[in-house]
């Protein structure tokens, strides 16, 4: 079951503080469209509120989900038993696998071992999540045996007792035991997923784009020996 977040935030690899400031609130009911005044996103939940009601609702959805996701990590549930959220992200991803493997800093097959899930830093919006990843094959760049890849994305509350995996839509969420083809750049210090291309699942030998690759169609299906040996050539020119 996928579930749909909306805002109006641009995502240009990393999501900005406007897509942070919404994050929290959209996820207080699975039906709200958040569009800051933009009727064509749908009704603006905002609609009659004072700017001092406005920050109260924020404030106490942030603080909801705070509280929701420390007990997911205290209670050492398995984040693969909450249905997933999709927070719509805008941006530029790359066009082509070419593009996307030129783009990229690390490619590389590896197996998620581990993720660990804490509140944003900045006090709001999103989680973040931090994966160690045992490398397998490094077509391009340099890397050791290990790795640590972060995204946005985490539990988040949902009305009631629920909650959601929330992530963002051309940022598919890692979970332990995931085999991935990886496509990374490093963004202040931190390795990061290519928006809408940097992570290919493979399930059951065959490889799974996520569903915002542009160029997911064309790989959809490959085993992961022919992906990587496609991948591979691309190091050659």
């Amino acid at each position: 079951m996928l579930t749909r977040f909306r805002t109006n935030a641009k995502f240009f690899g990393l999501v900005t503080i406007a897509t942070a400031v919404v994050i929290a609130a959209a996820a207080l009911t699975s039906q709200l469209q958040l569009g800051f005044g933009d009727t064509k996103l749908g009704v603006d939940p905002w609609a009659g509120l004072t700017h001092e009601e406005r920050e109260g609702e924020v404030a106490r959805a942030h603080a909801r989900n705070r509280e929701y996701l420390e007990n997911f990590i205290r209670s050492g549930q398995d984040p693969r038993s909450l249905p997933r959220g999709n927070v719509h992200a805008f941006g530029i991803s790359p066009a082509t696998l070419e593009d996307a493997f030129a783009q990229a800093e690390i490619v590389a097959t590896a197996t998620v071992s581990a993720t660990s899930f804490a509140s944003n830093p900045t006090g709001v919006g999103m989680p973040v999540a931090a994966h160690i990843v045992d490398l397998e094959q490094v077509i391009k760049g340099s890397a050791g045996d290990t790795l640590t890849v972060n995204q946005l994305g985490g539990p988040v509350a949902q009305e009631g007792d629920a909650g959601a995996l929330a992530q963002l839509s051309n940022d598919e969420l890692l979970l332990p035991g995931d085999s991935v083809l990886l496509m990374l750049r490093q963004d202040d210090s931190q390795w990061r997923p290519l928006p809408g291309a940097g992570v290919v699942f493979f399930r059951d030998g065959l490889a799974f784009p996520e569903a915002s690759s542009a160029f997911g169609a064309e790989i959809s299906g490959l085993t992961k020996a022919a992906l990587v040996l496609l991948v591979t050539t691309l190091s050659e020119h």
